[in-house]
């Protein structure tokens, strides 16, 4: 059986995190606002996707971004923030692509797209591509033709 995928989801916002952990149904989601318990959870790393709100209480989300990306450079980062278009050269800096930057209010359809994406798109340690969660495939009458 395949283990569910772990998102880390930061926003200071109770009903974001609410609004997260009942749309991301496919997998195991960990809705934290910012603190003590969110660093350690970051240092920790036992997660596969990291969604978060920047820049978050004084900046911090920056700081949680930097020490991700300090440990791991394939886990996928996806940004919400309401002040995004002043905010892409520092995510440009931390290798962040731009289909994975939301502007508040966003189209959760849209997030939660890009969400299982990015999942596809980094694999889970000891899998083989082939038995990968959210893999998409084609039908069988489409696949007979390729």
């Amino acid at each position: 059986m395949t283990e569910l995928r772990t998102v880390l989801v930061v926003d200071d916002c109770g009903d974001i995190r609410s609004l997260f952990e009942t749309a991301l149904r496919f997998c195991e989601v960990v809705a934290l606002p910012y603190g003590e318990g969110t660093l350690q959870k970051v240092k920790k790393g036992d997660f596969d996707l990291l969604m978060i709100d920047l820049p978050g209480d004084e900046g911090d989300g920056f700081c949680l971004v930097e020490l991700l990306r300090s440990r791991s450079s394939v886990t996928p980062v996806i940004v919400m923030s309401t002040r995004l278009d002043e905010l892409h050269p520092k995510l440009d800096r931390l290798n962040i692509p731009y289909a994975r930057r939301f502007s508040k209010p966003f189209q959760l359809h849209e997030v939660v797209s890009c969400i299982k994406l990015a999942l596809v798109d980094c694999p889970v340690p000891g899998q083989s591509a082939d038995n990968q969660l959210l893999r998409p495939s084609l039908p069988p009458t489409s696949q007979s033709r390729l």
